[in-house]
């Protein structure tokens, strides 16, 4: 992690250069992850080490044919999320799906056009191939694995007697395949593509996720998220940039009762899941807010910011339960990108959107200045850590004597009152520390994700 790009990163900013450093250790981790699980289910003598060498076996045949159609597969965010558990399973001797890996690993060989066959499970009838999508067999009940073969023109599923091909055009749905499909939005000069991933069992694991969605669903998808495209790429290009160069995947989440939900997940570099935005403006700032999420997360794998047991918990003003020292430091760096992005639109929108966007600005300014001195005065920053929530810090104190008009800074401070009234009447008084601040030493489980 080179000085400046660090320094870059601690104002909440860091540009395509970090995003694309970041994104390289995250297909680093991948790699790693993979050969080690291979390696350690061999050397423990695992039952199913042969095939999980075989299927890795078959990965790396297939990267060196054709890397740069492979690499997309190996970097592809559930890869990440598979791989983790993977380890962790192995290392508990809790079971263990290596049938991933073998499906993986005929993705990739589908995608490098090499020649080969490889057995994946069948489960509940269907065979799912990472990166690509999932073929229902609603005759494949009397067996427990098929093989997948790939030549260098196609590819075909073979069960007992049957031979199903794989569309050649993967994305569209035909004859029981249901593709991954991407959506590629332009505006002007820029354009970028997102998996819209609805199928994968690795997308976000422990997240409210959707089923599969139909052509009228991904329409909305699409035109929203086209909206959020032309929004960022005028008003907000720097953000435009991290997200294409950071944002691979979008996973829909259920919304629970009405509500705006998204997440990202440690282990899930590239993957934003949220529920439907009710319109572009809500979808750019949420890009924004989670793009925040997975630079930091990805800077985690990197350099250690924090030394705490976790055992503490503290206020966060953008969350209903306190939170770990992590997650709060968390959650600050994603809200400085949020204040960033309203600091913008409040100059782009009208009439009341302005106000309402002078507000959230001024909100997530203020409190998130409050929540850096909670990390600052904690103890348990370490000296990157420190260097790095100083650099928010400056950002937000530069920011602190930009005018905003009345109206939105007594909306802004309402706002932020009755969340604290709420916390306070769901979590009783604490110890206050630093006027917004309070610390109780409850044993909440972490989520698996964070939103």
């Amino acid at each position: 992690m080179p000085d400046d790009v660090f320094a870059a990163l601690a104002t909440g900013t860091g540009g395509l250069c970090a995003v694309r450093l970041l994104s390289q250790a995250q297909r680093s981790k991948h790699l790693l992850l993979l050969r080690l699980i291979v390696v350690t289910a061999t050397r423990i003598g695992h039952p199913q080490a042969r095939e999980l060498a075989r299927a890795y076996d078959l990965l790396v045949a297939a990267q060196l044919r054709r890397p740069s159609d492979v690499d997309p597969v190996l970097c592809h965010p559930p890869v990440g999320a598979w791989a983790i558990r993977a380890w962790r399973n192995l290392r508990r001797g809790d079971a263990l799906d290596c049938g991933y890996l073998a499906a993986l690993a005929a993705s990739a060989a589908l995608l490098a056009g090499m020649e080969s066959a490889i057995e994946v499970p069948l489960t509940n009838g269907a065979v799912f191939l990472p990166f690509l999508g999932r073929m229902d067999l609603a005759f494949g009940g009397v067996a427990e694995t098929v093989v997948v073969r790939s030549w260098s023109h196609g590819g075909e599923i073979l069960v007992p007697s049957v031979r199903v091909a794989i569309p050649l055009n993967r994305e569209c749905d035909s004859d029981g395949w249901s593709g991954l499909r991407r959506l590629t939005v332009n505006f002007g000069e820029s354009s970028t593509s997102f998996i819209l991933d609805d199928l994968d069992p690795y997308r976000l694991p422990g997240a409210p996720t959707t089923g599969r969605l139909d052509a009228v669903d991904v329409g909305m998808w699409y035109r929203t998220l086209s909206d959020a495209w032309a929004l960022l790429v005028v008003s907000h290009p720097e953000t435009a940039e991290e997200v294409a160069a950071g944002v691979a995947v979008l996973v829909p989440l259920q919304a629970p009762s009405g509500h705006q939900v998204s997440a990202t997940s440690r282990h899930s570099f590239g993957a934003v899941a949220l529920s439907l935005p009710r319109h572009g403006r809500f979808f750019a700032v949420t890009l924004a807010h989670e793009c925040q999420h997975l630079k930091l997360c990805a800077l985690l794998d990197l350099v250690t910011l924090i030394d705490d047991p976790g055992e503490r918990r503290w206020y966060a003003p953008w969350r209903e339960d306190p939170r770990p020292l992590g997650a709060l430091l968390q959650g600050a760096y994603a809200h400085v990108g949020v204040a960033a992005f309203w600091r913008k639109q409040r100059y782009v929108d009208r009439g009341i959107a302005a106000l309402q966007a002078h507000a959230e600005f001024a909100r997530w300014r203020d409190e998130t200045q409050h929540v850096i001195t909670t990390l600052q005065t904690s103890g348990a920053l370490t000296s990157d850590g420190a260097f790095f929530v100083e650099g928010m810090a400056a950002r937000l104190e530069m920011w602190a004597a930009e005018p905003v008009p009345a109206a939105a800074v007594q909306r802004a401070r309402a706002a932020a009152a009755e969340h604290r009234m709420a916390w306070r009447r769901r979590h009783g008084r604490l110890r206050e520390d630093h006027g917004t601040s309070w610390e109780t030493t409850a044993t909440t489980e972490l989520d698996s994700y964070d939103s």
